[in-house]
């Protein structure tokens, strides 16, 4: 069952299931688990998770690809082993061994897919998961976070409503899913992506306080020090009150006195007889 098909999820249905369709990324789940390692049960519970975060719930990475190919009561067998064991490292069970799971998928709720969903329903659904990629921000699950405000972000990109309180939502919803897109990146380290995503918000929402302040800390991973000050000076004509954009600000000049310097010194160096002398004879 694993991408690579290199045999890390090896699977046995004991007993079909029933339906058609198999749960889907962001669906809910409940299924009955039991563990084993070594002949002795390590795990073994009736649990409830949402596809893609299953980790969070100490289930292996193997359980849950399994279970998107499951029908409902569907029973089976399953061998993991290597990289289908992610998620376990509670449970202290080292990668180059192998357990088993006997599993049977209880219930689920799929995901509504974008095709089938009125533009109503689109702004239910991205509600939803962006009360689910805060939750991964604030426990610092950034690249899974940004994956479901990129959902959203498309999910929205062509929803209209002629309803005041609609329109409004959707605009909120539109600025803060490429304001975290843009955190997300800061936080990864991907400086092209926060700009890109920052340049995004503040094309709905020039005065978007955050995404000012995270261009500029952009700008200053780039030592492109004076787009930097803008953007800070910026923050701070919103909020006058904001005292980390001061303090980049300073941080800003202090660095460019520093470039300054770095520079003169350079060209100092440059200028002294001989540096570049081309005429010694060999």
């Amino acid at each position: 069952l694993s991408d690579e098909n290199d045999g890390s999820i090896i699977r046995r249905i004991i007993h079909r299931g029933e339906g058609r369709k198999p749960p889907n990324e962001d669906g809910t789940v409940e299924i009955k688990l039991k563990g084993i390692y070594q002949d002795n049960v390590f795990d073994e519970r009736t649990v409830q998770f949402i596809v893609g975060l299953a980790f969070l719930q100490h289930i292996p990475l193997g359980v849950e690809r399994a279970v998107c190919k499951m029908l409902l009561n569907e029973h089976c067998h399953l061998v993991l082993k290597a990289k289908a064991l992610k998620g376990l490292e509670k449970f202290s069970i080292p990668m180059d061994e192998s357990v088993q799971y006997e599993i049977t998928l209880v219930k689920f709720e799929r995901l509504e897919e974008e095709g089938s969903l009125s533009d109503k329903e689109k702004l239910q659904q991205a509600e939803l998961l962006k009360t689910r990629a805060d939750d991964l921000v604030k426990n610092s699950y950034y690249e899974l976070a940004a994956k479901r405000y990129q959902i959203i972000a498309n999910l929205l990109s062509s929803a209209t409503f002629q309803d005041k309180n609609d329109s409004a939502k959707l605009r909120q919803l539109k600025i803060a899913a490429q304001s975290n897109l843009a955190l997300c990146y800061l936080k990864l380290g991907n400086y092209r992506q926060c700009k890109t995503f920052c340049d995004n918000a503040l094309a709905l929402d020039a005065r978007n306080e955050k995404c000012l302040f995270r261009r500029g800390q952009v700008y200053l991973n780039f030592s492109n020090f004076e787009q930097a000050i803008k953007d800070f000076q910026t923050v701070l004509k919103i909020n006058p009150s904001n005292v980390a954009a001061q303090q980049q600000i300073e941080h800003c000049q202090q660095q460019q006195i520093k470039q300054k310097e770095s520079y003169k010194a350079f060209f100092n160096d440059t200028s002294k007889p001989g540096l570049f002398d081309t005429d010694e004879k060999v």
